[in-house]
């Protein structure tokens, strides 16, 4: 049963994210042979992230869980008392010494399904507004370049893996299409209207 943490999402980012975690959970907790299937999520301390980890936990599934701030993630805290095959590792996705640590880290075990979540939604901006490159640069770093940088970090883990599957979540809010027709649409891709 999925929890009511999509609630936030909008529109079509709603069913489609739905439809991608139903998918994902709907994989086996188990190859028959003993298998135990690894996953690791990045972003984990909250939303999808967080429910990701607390369905994959409950299938058994050795679960990766990632937090940017590793003391702020108590309801991950609390969901790993509950699964001992859940681990809590500190990453921020943009951050080259926490990739390249917790990739030699994990870089012989095997990681079934990686999952790029970590996120964020940017300043509240339009074109017509003034924004600094800073916080333009650091949305870019989070959300574009951070899931192609993990993905290349933990290439090797997924490779030696047998599902060998990497996801990248994100939402209409980043879609230049999909962004004028929602009612708070992303930073940066508002129409500016005159």
């Amino acid at each position: 049963m999925l929890s009511t943490r999509f609630s936030g999402l909008i529109g079509d980012a709603r069913v489609i994210t739905c439809l991608l975690v139903i998918t994902l959970l709907q994989l086996p907790a188990f190859v028959q042979d003993g298998y135990q299937p690894t996953v690791m999520i990045t972003g984990s301390n909250r939303g999808i992230g967080f429910e990701f980890a607390q369905q994959y936990a409950a299938k058994g599934w050795r679960v990766i869980a990632t937090a940017r701030r590793h003391e702020s993630a108590t309801d991950l805290k609390g969901l790993q008392n509950q699964h001992p095959n859940l681990s809590i590792e500190q990453l921020d996705v943009t951050n080259e010494t926490d990739i390249r640590e917790l990739a030699v880290k994990y870089s012989q075990h095997p990681i079934d399904v990686l999952i790029n979540n970590a996120g964020v939604i940017g300043p509240d901006t339009t074109l017509d507004d003034d924004f600094s490159a800073e916080e333009f640069s650091a949305t870019l770093a989070i959300n574009s370049f951070a899931p192609l940088r993990i993905s290349q970090a933990f290439l090797g883990s997924v490779s030696a893996s047998r599902q060998k599957k990497i996801v990248v979540i994100t939402s209409g809010l980043g879609s230049i299409q999909v962004a004028p027709e929602v009612p708070h649409p992303g930073p940066f891709f508002r129409p500016l209207l005159l």
